[in-house]
Protein backbone atom coordinates (compact mmCIF):
# COMPACT_ATOMS: atom_id res chain seq x y z
CA UNK A 1 0.00 0.00 0.00
CA UNK A 2 2.72 2.47 0.98
CA UNK A 3 4.63 1.64 -2.18
CA UNK A 4 1.56 2.34 -4.30
CA UNK A 5 0.95 5.64 -2.54
CA UNK A 6 4.58 6.67 -2.96
CA UNK A 7 4.49 5.68 -6.64
CA UNK A 8 1.31 7.67 -7.23
CA UNK A 9 2.77 10.64 -5.38
CA UNK A 10 5.96 10.56 -7.44
CA UNK A 11 3.93 10.27 -10.63
CA UNK A 12 1.81 13.24 -9.58
CA UNK A 13 4.87 15.32 -8.78
CA UNK A 14 6.36 14.41 -12.16
CA UNK A 15 3.21 15.60 -13.91
CA UNK A 16 3.39 18.88 -12.00
CA UNK A 17 7.04 19.18 -12.95
CA UNK A 18 6.26 18.59 -16.64
CA UNK A 19 3.49 21.20 -16.56
CA UNK A 20 5.89 23.69 -14.95
CA UNK A 21 8.55 22.87 -17.54
CA UNK A 22 6.05 23.47 -20.34
CA UNK A 23 4.87 26.76 -18.81
CA UNK A 24 8.45 27.89 -18.28
CA UNK A 25 9.68 27.18 -21.79
CA UNK A 26 6.51 28.62 -23.37
CA UNK A 27 7.27 31.73 -21.35
CA UNK A 28 10.88 31.77 -22.53
CA UNK A 29 9.67 31.63 -26.15
CA UNK A 30 7.13 34.42 -25.54
CA UNK A 31 9.83 36.55 -23.96
CA UNK A 32 12.05 35.87 -26.96
CA UNK A 33 9.31 37.16 -29.27
CA UNK A 34 8.82 40.20 -27.02
CA UNK A 35 12.55 40.88 -27.01
CA UNK A 36 12.68 40.81 -30.80
CA UNK A 37 9.74 43.22 -30.99
CA UNK A 38 11.39 45.50 -28.44
CA UNK A 39 14.56 45.62 -30.50
CA UNK A 40 12.59 46.58 -33.62
CA UNK A 41 10.46 49.06 -31.70
CA UNK A 42 13.48 50.95 -30.37
CA UNK A 43 15.37 50.82 -33.67
CA UNK A 44 12.88 52.99 -35.55
CA UNK A 45 14.57 55.95 -37.19
CA UNK A 46 15.08 58.73 -34.61
CA UNK A 47 13.66 62.14 -35.29
CA UNK A 48 15.83 65.23 -35.62
CA UNK A 49 14.30 68.61 -36.18
CA UNK A 50 12.01 71.31 -34.84
CA UNK A 51 8.94 70.60 -32.78
CA UNK A 52 5.64 70.73 -34.67
CA UNK A 53 3.01 70.07 -32.02
CA UNK A 54 2.07 72.54 -29.33
CA UNK A 55 1.50 74.55 -27.26
CA UNK A 56 1.12 72.01 -24.47
CA UNK A 57 -0.22 71.95 -20.93
CA UNK A 58 2.06 69.75 -18.84
CA UNK A 59 0.10 68.09 -16.02
CA UNK A 60 1.76 66.91 -12.85
CA UNK A 61 -0.13 65.84 -9.73
CA UNK A 62 2.44 65.80 -6.91
CA UNK A 63 2.32 62.79 -4.63
CA UNK A 64 3.69 62.82 -1.10
CA UNK A 65 7.32 62.01 -0.44
CA UNK A 66 8.88 62.38 -3.90
CA UNK A 67 12.70 62.47 -3.55
CA UNK A 68 14.39 65.62 -4.89
CA UNK A 69 11.03 67.10 -5.85
CA UNK A 70 12.45 70.55 -6.61
CA UNK A 71 14.97 69.12 -9.08
CA UNK A 72 12.26 67.11 -10.85
CA UNK A 73 10.03 70.16 -11.13
CA UNK A 74 12.88 72.21 -12.54
CA UNK A 75 13.59 69.53 -15.15
CA UNK A 76 9.90 69.61 -16.08
CA UNK A 77 9.88 73.39 -16.47
CA UNK A 78 13.12 73.43 -18.46
CA UNK A 79 11.73 70.83 -20.85
CA UNK A 80 8.94 73.18 -21.95
CA UNK A 81 8.99 75.65 -24.83
CA UNK A 82 7.62 79.16 -25.26
CA UNK A 83 3.85 79.14 -24.95
CA UNK A 84 3.64 75.91 -22.93
CA UNK A 85 1.94 75.75 -19.57
CA UNK A 86 3.04 73.81 -16.48
CA UNK A 87 0.10 72.80 -14.30
CA UNK A 88 0.99 71.53 -10.82
CA UNK A 89 -1.36 70.02 -8.26
CA UNK A 90 -0.19 69.72 -4.65
CA UNK A 91 -1.95 69.11 -1.36
CA UNK A 92 -2.85 72.38 0.30
CA UNK A 93 -0.76 73.17 3.37
CA UNK A 94 1.85 70.53 2.50
CA UNK A 95 5.61 70.75 2.21
CA UNK A 96 5.18 69.75 -1.44
CA UNK A 97 3.08 72.88 -2.03
CA UNK A 98 5.82 75.02 -0.48
CA UNK A 99 8.44 73.44 -2.75
CA UNK A 100 6.21 74.02 -5.78
CA UNK A 101 5.80 77.67 -4.80
CA UNK A 102 9.56 78.15 -4.42
CA UNK A 103 10.26 76.57 -7.80
CA UNK A 104 7.52 78.61 -9.45
CA UNK A 105 9.07 81.85 -8.19
CA UNK A 106 12.42 80.73 -9.58
CA UNK A 107 11.00 80.76 -13.13
CA UNK A 108 8.91 83.95 -13.37
CA UNK A 109 8.95 83.98 -17.19
CA UNK A 110 7.31 80.56 -17.48
CA UNK A 111 3.57 79.93 -17.39
CA UNK A 112 3.32 77.88 -14.19
CA UNK A 113 0.03 77.40 -12.37
CA UNK A 114 -0.04 75.81 -8.91
CA UNK A 115 -3.37 74.38 -7.78
CA UNK A 116 -3.67 73.73 -4.04
CA UNK A 117 -5.79 70.61 -3.87
CA UNK A 118 -8.16 69.38 -1.20
CA UNK A 119 -8.35 65.64 -0.45
CA UNK A 120 -11.33 63.45 -1.13
CA UNK A 121 -12.69 64.93 -4.36
CA UNK A 122 -12.25 61.43 -5.79
CA UNK A 123 -11.08 58.19 -4.18
CA UNK A 124 -8.21 57.87 -6.65
CA UNK A 125 -5.68 60.41 -5.28
CA UNK A 126 -4.18 61.38 -8.64
CA UNK A 127 -7.58 61.91 -10.26
CA UNK A 128 -8.71 63.85 -7.20
CA UNK A 129 -5.98 66.37 -8.03
CA UNK A 130 -6.62 66.27 -11.79
CA UNK A 131 -10.29 67.19 -11.27
CA UNK A 132 -9.24 70.30 -9.33
CA UNK A 133 -6.49 71.16 -11.82
CA UNK A 134 -8.57 70.88 -14.99
CA UNK A 135 -10.24 74.33 -14.86
CA UNK A 136 -6.77 75.91 -15.00
CA UNK A 137 -5.59 74.04 -18.13
CA UNK A 138 -4.93 76.58 -20.88
CA UNK A 139 -4.21 74.39 -23.90
CA UNK A 140 -5.99 71.55 -25.68
CA UNK A 141 -2.92 69.31 -25.95
CA UNK A 142 -2.01 67.68 -22.65
CA UNK A 143 1.08 65.81 -21.51
CA UNK A 144 0.58 63.90 -18.27
CA UNK A 145 3.70 62.82 -16.37
CA UNK A 146 4.26 61.12 -13.02
CA UNK A 147 5.78 62.86 -10.01
CA UNK A 148 8.92 60.71 -10.31
CA UNK A 149 9.55 61.64 -13.96
CA UNK A 150 12.87 63.20 -14.95
CA UNK A 151 11.95 65.13 -18.08
CA UNK A 152 14.31 66.56 -20.67
CA UNK A 153 13.51 68.91 -23.54
CA UNK A 154 14.84 66.40 -26.06
CA UNK A 155 12.47 63.68 -24.79
CA UNK A 156 9.46 66.00 -24.86
CA UNK A 157 10.28 67.27 -28.37
CA UNK A 158 10.67 63.76 -29.74
CA UNK A 159 7.41 62.52 -28.26
CA UNK A 160 5.56 65.58 -29.56
CA UNK A 161 7.01 65.10 -33.03
CA UNK A 162 6.16 61.40 -32.92
CA UNK A 163 2.58 62.32 -32.08
CA UNK A 164 2.46 64.96 -34.83
CA UNK A 165 3.72 62.62 -37.54
CA UNK A 166 1.91 59.49 -36.42
CA UNK A 167 -1.58 58.18 -37.11
CA UNK A 168 -2.53 57.91 -33.44
CA UNK A 169 -4.73 60.10 -31.25
CA UNK A 170 -2.73 59.52 -28.07
CA UNK A 171 0.81 58.39 -27.31
CA UNK A 172 1.86 56.72 -24.10
CA UNK A 173 5.45 56.09 -22.99
CA UNK A 174 7.14 53.19 -21.30
CA UNK A 175 9.72 53.90 -18.62
CA UNK A 176 12.91 52.85 -16.91
CA UNK A 177 13.97 53.43 -13.31
CA UNK A 178 17.14 55.26 -12.32
CA UNK A 179 19.15 55.66 -9.11
CA UNK A 180 18.50 52.16 -7.85
CA UNK A 181 20.33 51.75 -4.55
CA UNK A 182 18.60 49.39 -2.12
CA UNK A 183 17.71 45.82 -2.96
CA UNK A 184 13.99 46.42 -2.56
CA UNK A 185 14.21 49.27 -5.06
CA UNK A 186 16.01 46.93 -7.46
CA UNK A 187 13.47 44.15 -7.02
CA UNK A 188 10.60 46.56 -7.54
CA UNK A 189 12.18 48.01 -10.68
CA UNK A 190 13.05 44.58 -12.08
CA UNK A 191 9.36 43.68 -12.06
CA UNK A 192 8.69 46.46 -14.57
CA UNK A 193 11.65 45.46 -16.71
CA UNK A 194 10.94 41.72 -16.72
CA UNK A 195 7.12 41.70 -16.81
CA UNK A 196 5.67 45.06 -17.87
CA UNK A 197 7.88 45.64 -20.92
CA UNK A 198 7.34 42.17 -22.44
CA UNK A 199 3.61 42.66 -21.89
CA UNK A 200 3.74 45.96 -23.77
CA UNK A 201 5.52 44.29 -26.67
CA UNK A 202 3.12 41.34 -26.85
CA UNK A 203 -0.08 43.41 -26.63
CA UNK A 204 -1.97 43.20 -29.94
CA UNK A 205 -4.32 46.10 -29.38
CA UNK A 206 -3.37 48.89 -27.01
CA UNK A 207 -6.45 49.64 -24.93
CA UNK A 208 -4.53 51.38 -22.19
CA UNK A 209 -2.36 54.36 -21.39
CA UNK A 210 0.53 54.36 -18.93
CA UNK A 211 0.47 56.70 -15.97
CA UNK A 212 4.16 57.57 -16.30
CA UNK A 213 3.65 59.67 -19.44
CA UNK A 214 0.78 60.13 -21.89
CA UNK A 215 0.24 62.78 -24.56
CA UNK A 216 -3.33 63.32 -25.75
CA UNK A 217 -5.96 65.89 -26.64
CA UNK A 218 -7.79 67.32 -23.65
CA UNK A 219 -11.03 67.31 -25.64
CA UNK A 220 -10.84 63.51 -25.81
CA UNK A 221 -10.72 63.34 -22.01
CA UNK A 222 -13.65 65.71 -21.74
CA UNK A 223 -15.64 63.67 -24.29
CA UNK A 224 -15.05 60.56 -22.16
CA UNK A 225 -16.73 62.25 -19.19
CA UNK A 226 -13.83 64.30 -17.86
CA UNK A 227 -11.52 63.19 -15.08
CA UNK A 228 -14.57 62.56 -12.88
CA UNK A 229 -15.29 59.43 -14.95
CA UNK A 230 -12.04 57.84 -13.76
CA UNK A 231 -11.93 58.97 -10.13
CA UNK A 232 -13.38 55.74 -8.75
CA UNK A 233 -10.88 53.34 -10.33
CA UNK A 234 -7.59 51.88 -9.19
CA UNK A 235 -6.11 51.71 -12.72
CA UNK A 236 -7.22 55.10 -13.97
CA UNK A 237 -4.68 55.07 -16.80
CA UNK A 238 -6.04 51.79 -18.15
CA UNK A 239 -9.63 53.00 -17.85
CA UNK A 240 -8.67 56.16 -19.75
CA UNK A 241 -7.23 54.01 -22.53
CA UNK A 242 -10.38 51.88 -22.69
CA UNK A 243 -12.54 55.02 -22.93
CA UNK A 244 -10.41 56.40 -25.76
CA UNK A 245 -10.63 53.14 -27.71
CA UNK A 246 -14.40 52.94 -27.20
CA UNK A 247 -14.61 56.41 -28.73
CA UNK A 248 -12.73 55.19 -31.80
CA UNK A 249 -9.37 56.68 -30.84
CA UNK A 250 -6.03 54.98 -31.47
CA UNK A 251 -3.27 54.74 -28.87
CA UNK A 252 0.39 54.40 -29.79
CA UNK A 253 3.36 53.33 -27.69
CA UNK A 254 6.24 55.78 -28.01
CA UNK A 255 9.65 54.49 -29.04
CA UNK A 256 11.15 56.91 -26.52
CA UNK A 257 11.59 55.78 -22.92
CA UNK A 258 10.92 58.01 -19.92
CA UNK A 259 13.30 58.02 -16.95
CA UNK A 260 11.81 57.75 -13.46
CA UNK A 261 13.64 58.00 -10.16
CA UNK A 262 12.83 55.03 -7.96
CA UNK A 263 11.24 55.69 -4.58
CA UNK A 264 13.20 54.65 -1.49
CA UNK A 265 11.75 51.36 -0.22
CA UNK A 266 11.74 49.18 2.84
CA UNK A 267 10.62 45.56 2.73
CA UNK A 268 7.11 46.52 3.88
CA UNK A 269 6.82 49.30 1.30
CA UNK A 270 8.04 46.96 -1.43
CA UNK A 271 5.45 44.36 -0.47
CA UNK A 272 2.62 46.91 -0.39
CA UNK A 273 3.61 48.32 -3.76
CA UNK A 274 3.99 44.95 -5.47
CA UNK A 275 0.62 43.86 -4.14
CA UNK A 276 -0.99 46.99 -5.54
CA UNK A 277 0.75 46.43 -8.88
CA UNK A 278 -0.49 42.83 -9.03
CA UNK A 279 -4.06 43.90 -8.25
CA UNK A 280 -3.77 46.63 -10.88
CA UNK A 281 -2.79 44.05 -13.50
CA UNK A 282 -5.78 41.93 -12.53
CA UNK A 283 -8.36 44.69 -12.72
CA UNK A 284 -6.85 46.19 -15.87
CA UNK A 285 -7.02 42.96 -17.91
CA UNK A 286 -8.21 39.83 -16.15
CA UNK A 287 -7.38 37.50 -19.05
CA UNK A 288 -3.88 38.94 -19.32
CA UNK A 289 -3.43 38.67 -15.57
CA UNK A 290 -4.43 34.99 -15.71
CA UNK A 291 -1.54 34.37 -18.12
CA UNK A 292 1.11 36.08 -16.01
CA UNK A 293 2.75 32.77 -14.91
CA UNK A 294 3.99 32.54 -18.52
CA UNK A 295 5.62 35.94 -18.01
CA UNK A 296 7.16 35.11 -14.62
CA UNK A 297 8.78 31.93 -16.07
CA UNK A 298 11.48 31.37 -13.43
CA UNK A 299 9.27 30.06 -10.58
CA UNK A 300 7.84 27.38 -12.88
CA UNK A 301 11.28 26.37 -14.12
CA UNK A 302 12.70 26.19 -10.60
CA UNK A 303 9.86 23.89 -9.54
CA UNK A 304 10.59 21.72 -12.61
CA UNK A 305 14.27 21.48 -11.64
CA UNK A 306 13.37 19.87 -8.32
CA UNK A 307 10.55 17.60 -9.52
CA UNK A 308 11.85 16.17 -12.79
CA UNK A 309 14.50 13.56 -13.66
CA UNK A 310 18.03 14.74 -14.30
CA UNK A 311 17.89 15.31 -18.07
CA UNK A 312 14.63 17.28 -17.83
CA UNK A 313 15.92 19.19 -14.81
CA UNK A 314 18.91 20.25 -16.92
CA UNK A 315 16.50 21.50 -19.60
CA UNK A 316 14.66 23.53 -16.94
CA UNK A 317 17.97 24.95 -15.66
CA UNK A 318 18.93 26.01 -19.18
CA UNK A 319 15.58 27.83 -19.39
CA UNK A 320 16.42 29.77 -16.22
CA UNK A 321 19.74 30.95 -17.66
CA UNK A 322 18.14 31.85 -21.00
CA UNK A 323 15.51 33.91 -19.19
CA UNK A 324 18.14 35.75 -17.13
CA UNK A 325 20.04 36.53 -20.33
CA UNK A 326 16.83 37.88 -21.89
CA UNK A 327 16.34 40.27 -18.96
CA UNK A 328 19.94 41.46 -19.29
CA UNK A 329 19.44 42.09 -23.02
CA UNK A 330 16.22 44.03 -22.38
CA UNK A 331 18.06 46.19 -19.85
CA UNK A 332 20.78 47.00 -22.40
CA UNK A 333 18.23 47.89 -25.08
CA UNK A 334 16.36 50.18 -22.70
CA UNK A 335 19.58 51.66 -21.25
CA UNK A 336 18.36 50.47 -17.87
CA UNK A 337 21.09 50.43 -15.23
CA UNK A 338 20.18 47.97 -12.49
CA UNK A 339 23.20 46.82 -10.46
CA UNK A 340 22.84 43.22 -9.36
CA UNK A 341 20.30 42.49 -12.09
CA UNK A 342 21.19 38.79 -12.26
CA UNK A 343 20.12 38.38 -8.63
CA UNK A 344 17.02 40.59 -8.76
CA UNK A 345 15.91 38.96 -12.04
CA UNK A 346 16.11 35.57 -10.33
CA UNK A 347 14.33 36.51 -7.09
CA UNK A 348 11.94 39.15 -8.46
CA UNK A 349 9.71 36.78 -10.51
CA UNK A 350 9.31 34.51 -7.49
CA UNK A 351 8.03 37.47 -5.48
CA UNK A 352 5.83 38.58 -8.38
CA UNK A 353 4.25 35.11 -8.52
CA UNK A 354 3.49 35.30 -4.80
CA UNK A 355 1.79 38.68 -5.16
CA UNK A 356 0.01 37.44 -8.30
CA UNK A 357 -1.61 34.73 -6.20
CA UNK A 358 -2.44 37.24 -3.47
CA UNK A 359 -4.06 39.58 -6.00
CA UNK A 360 -6.93 37.17 -6.63
CA UNK A 361 -8.06 37.46 -3.01
CA UNK A 362 -10.47 40.27 -2.04
CA UNK A 363 -7.84 42.19 -0.08
CA UNK A 364 -7.45 45.99 0.10
CA UNK A 365 -4.42 47.72 -1.40
CA UNK A 366 -2.20 50.33 0.23
CA UNK A 367 -2.12 53.65 -1.62
CA UNK A 368 -1.07 57.10 -0.38
CA UNK A 369 -1.35 56.20 3.27
CA UNK A 370 -4.71 54.42 3.01
CA UNK A 371 -6.04 50.90 2.68
CA UNK A 372 -8.40 50.93 -0.31
CA UNK A 373 -10.89 48.20 -1.09
CA UNK A 374 -10.88 47.15 -4.76
CA UNK A 375 -13.75 45.43 -6.57
CA UNK A 376 -13.18 42.90 -9.32
CA UNK A 377 -14.23 45.58 -11.82
CA UNK A 378 -11.37 47.79 -10.60
CA UNK A 379 -13.55 50.21 -8.68
CA UNK A 380 -12.23 51.51 -5.39
CA UNK A 381 -14.29 50.99 -2.28
CA UNK A 382 -14.02 52.10 1.33
CA UNK A 383 -10.84 53.57 2.77
CA UNK A 384 -9.02 53.64 6.06
CA UNK A 385 -6.67 56.56 6.61
CA UNK A 386 -3.23 55.77 8.07
CA UNK A 387 0.13 57.49 8.01
CA UNK A 388 2.86 56.39 5.58
CA UNK A 389 5.32 58.30 3.42
CA UNK A 390 4.99 56.03 0.40
CA UNK A 391 2.25 55.61 -2.17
Amino acid sequence: MLVCIASALMEGLSIIGLVCLLIGWCGVILHGIALGRLRLHLQKAPWEGERVAGPVTHWRAIKKGVPALAAKLESLILSTRKGDQVLLGADEGSLDAEICTTVKHKFPKHDIVLVLCKPGIAINPKISKFIQMQPQASHTLWMLTDSEAILEADFVDRVLQEWSEGDVDAITCGYRFEKLIGWFQKLDATAALATLWPGLMLAKNRKFTLGACTLLAGDDVKAAGGWEAFGGFLAEDCELGKALVRAGKKIGLSRYVLSLEADPMTLIQYAKHQHRVAVTYRVADISGAAGLPFMHVIPALVVAVFLLPKYLAILASVGVFVRLAQVQTSARLLRWENPGLWFSALIGPVMESFFWLLAWLPLPVWWTGRWLGVGYDGRLGGTKNLQDGQS
